[in-house]
């Protein structure tokens, strides 16, 4: 879980803008205290999302401390501290770079190879500690290990696009329906799986665009190269449909308006993969658009972008956004 979320559609000054990042902030402590002050920097968007939803099922309201986060100079603030939600999701992100590590032992050769295998030693006392995590949480950790283990046998069987994003699919199922058992919402198992699974395949799908190019170069598998690219576009959109499908139908008890702004945003700036893999495959350089990369953009005409004084009546985007001097709304 490493990015493909985006940060809900920026709204200074609103209440769900502070527990975003209460959250994001919570989480890099979470890591820090588990795992090693080195740790803090792997919190991401994916893995903050796992941690609000968690927090959104949760019997409690998410419980706050007033505290610094990575700059201990810096002015208090409050900083979720939901350890069930923030624990499990720490532990998910540990684990899941340590199997990307793996993957990446496995498809690189040379130095390539060497690298992430030196990294993948490196993270082996924490990656156990997270298993550990996991195991006591009653996730069925060697049950997905093993799962995972068949993309290999998959891909040499030159698999398309649902076959080949299968694993994926299943793994995140899991991670997100499990929380439905760690809060005791079995309602919410299922839909939860159906959230989990749509961002696995469209996770793995984004990471076959991407790489299209650099896979065809080195001849590594990508389903691009054994189903048609033209048919990826209808699957790319019924994944995004059932992903908003899913969070609408999710019992949350608290911050489903939060949550559904970051699907929201989410499948907003991910529409280029409805038009398939560009000209030559290649990665397209992005920028990506947070209040993590600005705050105060008080001028901002638009609540699609940055506050809400100044939208049209129907409350969407005015004529321009170009008094805005940061670059992240969304309606420029």
């Amino acid at each position: 879980m490493f990015g493909f979320l985006y940060a809900p559609a920026p709204s200074c000054g609103s209440s769900a803008k502070s527990l975003y990042q209460s959250i994001f902030c919570g989480l890099s402590c979470q890591l820090s205290a588990d795992y090693s002050p080195a740790a803090r920097f792997l919190v991401n968007r994916d893995s903050t999302f796992l941690a609000l939803a968690g927090s959104a099922l949760a019997d409690i309201d998410t419980p706050m401390l007033e505290r610094t986060c990575c700059n201990p100079l810096a002015k208090r603030k409050p900083v979720s501290c939901h350890a069930p939600s923030l624990s499990y999701a720490a532990a998910v992100t540990v684990s899941g770079l340590a199997a990307k590590l793996d993957d990446n032992t496995q498809d690189e050769r040379g130095w390539r190879k060497q690298l992430p295998r030196l990294a993948s030693s490196t993270l082996a006392p924490a990656r156990d500690k997270a298993i550990g995590v996991l195991n006591s949480a009653q996730f069925p950790t060697m049950e997905l290990i093993d799962h995972l283990g068949q993309q290999e046998s998959i891909e040499q069987g030159k698999a398309g696009f649902m076959a080949a994003s299968e694993p994926t699919a299943q793994a995140y199922g899991r991670i997100f329906s499990h929380l439905a058992e760690i809060h005791l919402r079995p309602l919410a198992k299922l839909p939860l799986f159906r959230l989990g699974s749509s961002l696995g395949r469209l996770i793995y799908w984004k990471d076959a665009l991407d790489d299209w190019q650099d896979d065809q170069r080195r001849g590594r598998f990508n389903p691009l190269n054994h189903q048609s690219p033209d048919e990826l576009p209808d699957l790319v959109r019924a994944e995004f449909d059932q992903l908003q499908t899913a969070t609408a139908e999710i019992p949350w008890r608290r911050h489903s308006g939060l949550i559904g702004s970051v699907i929201g945003h989410t499948v907003h700036h991910h529409q280029e993969m409805l038009g398939g893999p560009g000209i030559g495959g290649g990665k397209k350089k992005k920028k990506d658009h947070s209040w993590l990369d600005c705050w105060g953009c008080d001028c901002c005409c638009c609540d699609c972008g940055s506050c809400s004084t100044g939208a049209d009546a129907s409350g969407g985007c005015c004529s321009g956004c170009d008094c805005c001097p940061c670059d992240c709304c969304s309606c420029s």
